[in-house]
């Protein structure tokens, strides 16, 4: 015999007037019907099927939409089942407890499901960033809309004697000029510009150029190599920035294509000048999907024997989800 209990993983969100329940291993959803939500509650420990039917009896529930709606749950994962055994006498019941206090249960699902909750919502800021609809730590500095394996290495790195020009202002914009020595952004939207200047220091120098060839363009205007070159623009600009780039990318530098799992095409141009670039696959600011931050250095060269294949994380934007 077994049991139903709700699944701790599971979770529960408002949304458009409605309750939904989240599957914990699949994402598909369902909207709670009116009056249910008290129903289920009871399902917050073990019970049996004839408990619950006694209950659904005593409210009044619909036994056969309530078996079909626990079925889908069960289905989902939403609800499962375990054995219907008593628990046994534990006599080191408080040794364990003791124990617990140090550390946690490793079978306790619901632990690591909270535990990851903060790390991304407060250790990494998300939380600000989604509050102001801008990419920021958690002590509400800016950060590059990248993914956050991607800024943690970008961390790492001496930038201080750095030139930096980036096709797409935003929140690279103030990250990189409070660590470089030169930025030089570009923008094709030139409302969103004057929200970034404000919140810019002045070190930055802003241009805008609003066509796909002047904004591609915009990095020949000048004689200039960059030690690091950021292609981050609207989608449909983004691959004509990449033969520009290339071109003024100084010895040793780095280019920096995000969301580079969606532009295949302007990846694969870049191998030109890095055949083993390094792939960032991550969550991010704002997202709820894996992104993929890509950092090619000019290595121009002989290629090495060990080439990259296109990065397809699972979760990204281009991932065909078959659960």
């Amino acid at each position: 015999m077994t049991k139903l209990v709700l699944s701790p993983l599971a979770t529960l969100r408002f949304r458009s007037g409605q309750l939904v329940l989240t599957s914990p291993v699949s994402f598909r959803q369902i909207v709670l019907p009116d009056g249910i939500l008290p129903f289920l509650t009871f399902f917050k420990t073990p019970q049996s099927e004839q408990a619950w039917i006694d209950v659904a009896n005593r409210q009044q529930i619909d036994l056969s939409k309530l078996r079909s709606f626990l079925q889908v749950l069960q289905e989902r994962e939403i609800l499962m089942e375990v054995p219907d055994d008593e628990p046994a006498q534990d006599s080191h019941l408080e040794e364990r407890q003791s124990a617990q206090t140090k550390s946690w249960d490793k079978k306790d699902l619901a632990h690591f499901d909270i535990r990851a909750h903060q790390i991304v919502q407060v250790l990494y800021g998300n939380a600000n960033s989604l509050q102001s609809d801008f990419p920021l730590r958690t002590d509400g500095q800016p950060i590059p809309w990248f993914s956050y394996p991607a800024i943690d290495y970008l961390d790492t790195l001496d930038l201080s004697s750095a030139s930096v020009f980036e096709f797409g202002s935003g929140g690279s914009t103030i990250y990189f000029e409070n660590r470089c020595k030169q930025v030089v952004s570009i923008e094709n939207n030139a409302a969103y510009l004057q929200t970034i200047k404000k919140k810019s220091s002045g070190k930055t120098l802003f241009k805008c150029r609003e066509t796909k060839t002047s904004f591609a363009e915009a990095i020949l205007e000048e004689d200039t190599q960059y030690d690091v070159i950021i292609i981050d623009s609207i989608p449909d600009f983004r691959q004509a920035c990449v033969r520009g780039s290339m071109d003024r990318v100084a010895d040793g530098g780095i280019i920096i294509l995000d969301d580079a799992a969606m532009y295949p095409e302007a990846y694969n141009m870049l191998l030109d000048i890095d055949h083993s670039p390094i792939d960032f696959i991550g969550l991010a600011p704002l997202e709820d999907v894996i992104q993929t931050t890509s950092l090619f250095f000019n290595r121009r060269g002989n290629p090495s024997a060990i080439r990259k294949k296109f990065p397809l994380p699972q979760g990204s934007s281009g991932y065909a989800w078959n659960l």
